[in-house]
C-alpha cells in the first residue's frame, strides 16, 4: 500500500499562500529550502538529485542547481500538473 498522501494540484497551491510559507519556500527553490520543506536531510536532496529522482523539477543555474516548487510537490506527492 502506497503511504503517499494524495492532494491536489489545487490543496499544495493553497500552502503558499500564507505570505510566510509564500516567502520561506518561493517558486524556485535552493537543495536546503527543499530539505526544509520536506523535512529531510539536505544531503538526501542531494541522493535523490543524484540518482535522477528529482529530473523533473530541477535545472542547473551555472555550478548552482535550483527545483521549481510546484514541479517538486507535484512529483513527491504524485500529483498531475495541468
Amino acid at each position: 500500500m502506497d503511504a503517499t498522501p494524495k492532494y491536489t494540484a489545487r490543496e499544495l497551491d493553497g500552502w503558499f499562500a500564507d505570505p510566510n510559507w509564500a516567502a520561506r519556500f518561493p517558486p524556485l527553490l535552493t537543495p536546503q529550502q527543499v530539505a526544509d520543506l520536506l523535512q529531510v536531510p539536505v544531503q538526501t536532496v542531494y541522493d535523490w538529485s543524484s540518482r535522477k529522482l528529482l529530473d523533473g523539477c530541477k535545472a542547473r543555474v551555472g555550478k548552482h542547481v535550483r527545483f521549481a516548487r510546484a514541479r517538486l510537490l507535484a512529483q513527491f506527492f504524485r500529483v498531475n500538473t495541468p
